[in-house]
């Protein structure tokens, strides 16, 4: 049998835990992680280096969604820009699959490297893996990708660039400069 890439560890969370009871947590490797944080119908997304120490944060920062579970996604290829690529991942396509409600204020963070296909090619096996678990209920990834939802929805953010020419389109349009053509 072929061992997994990744890594999916549940701890069961509360926001009355101090920092002492996240330090108790055991984690199969000390890279970066991705980690997603739900009570059965909210969840949070998030990545991070140190998974015990924001787990903690989180009691402090995000109480009010009571949540009861951190599965914390490891792997030996998890470095800080591979998990930041998966948590924009996650964020935008959980919130197409419906499953839980996406409680994220932001998309998560640009990332620009060489490696993406690299990276692209292993996130099947962790939706896979995150589908068995039921963390997710659409199976395949790529059809929310297909999907007008993801495609055309406000679960999609702009790029800075996009942002950038949306507004000049918009300035042209309210200016003088959309006039009628007229001959001379």
């Amino acid at each position: 049998m072929q061992s997994k890439t990744f890594d999916i560890t549940t701890f069961h969370y509360s926001n009355e835990f101090s920092s002492s009871d996240f330090e108790k947590w055991v984690l199969p490797n000390d890279y970066h992680t991705v980690y997603i944080l739900e009570n059965g119908t909210d969840a949070y997304i998030g990545e991070t280096l140190k998974a015990p120490k924001r787990a903690y944060e989180h009691t402090i920062e995000h109480h009010e969604w009571n949540f009861k579970r951190m599965h914390i996604i490891t792997s030996e290829l998890m470095e800080g820009t591979l998990a930041k690529h998966y948590e924009k991942l996650l964020i935008r396509l959980m919130k197409v699959d419906g499953l839980f409600n996406i409680v994220n204020k932001k998309d998560g963070n640009a990332t620009h490297y060489k490696r993406i296909n690299e990276f692209e090619l292993k996130f099947d096996e962790l939706w896979d893996q995150l589908a068995e678990k039921r963390l997710v209920k659409t199976k395949s990834f790529r059809f929310i990708l297909n999907s007008n939802t993801y495609k055309y929805s406000p679960y999609t953010t702009f790029t800075k660039e996009q942002t950038e020419t949306l507004t000049h389109i918009f300035n042209v349009l309210n200016s003088c400069e959309t006039a009628p053509y007229s001959e001379k």
